[in-house]
């Protein structure tokens, strides 16, 4: 039986939140309480807690971390894997560190930050404002149909589709075989420097 968001968020009891907010201020992701999902990722759908997490050199396959909703949450030279986040609603930074073969879905990450690569994620009909990068390549990517304004310059996009409307979407780096033939672009610009 699927859970609603309002049984996902209610099943963290106070006792499970103050257990899990002071395992990862450790630096200690830890197993979920609740297993995995059906298709097989660790279950942290639902947290919530007012409190910044930051993780440091891990190795993090196969999460799922939607209707989730922290403060802030940072990864410090991690590798990310199969995640699925959908209506997360969180800025997440995303330093030094590789993210691959996940999606975001309907989720909020708005003043994120991504880098070094992503590679084959999927962002759909999710919030993308004031996002920060430091040279950062999107390679195999998706993204459809998603709120984006003042994406940073400094993002390479390799094999990358988009799709749907791109608002002060400014291209400054490589453009290396990407699909514009369902955007539309809004104040965007291909700027000095790009590469194509």
């Amino acid at each position: 039986m699927k859970l609603t968001k309002k049984q996902l968020i209610e099943r963290w009891t106070p006792e499970l939140k103050d257990a899990i907010t002071q395992r990862w201020e450790s630096g200690v992701i830890g197993e979920s309480p609740f297993g995995l999902t059906d298709e097989g990722r660790h279950d942290f759908r639902g947290c919530n807690a007012e409190v910044y997490v930051e993780f440091r050199n891990l190795d993090l396959a196969n999460y799922d971390f939607s209707y989730f909703e922290f403060y802030e949450l940072k990864f410090r030279n991690c590798r990310l894997t199969n995640w699925f986040c959908e209506k997360l609603k969180c800025p997440i930074q995303f330093w030094g560190s590789t993210i691959t073969d996940s999606i975001f879905l309907n989720s909020d990450i708005s003043s994120s930050s991504f880098g070094p690569s992503l590679i084959r994620c999927n962002f759909i009909k999710c919030k993308l404002y004031d996002m920060y990068s430091d040279d950062s390549v999107f390679e195999d990517c998706l993204i459809e149909n998603c709120k984006v304004q003042h994406m940073p310059a400094t993002i390479s996009y390799i094999r990358t589709k988009f799709v749907g409307p791109l608002h002060r979407f400014y291209f400054c780096q490589k453009i290396e075989y990407c699909d514009f033939t369902e955007a539309q672009f809004d104040d965007c610009g291909f700027q000095g420097g790009t590469e194509i």
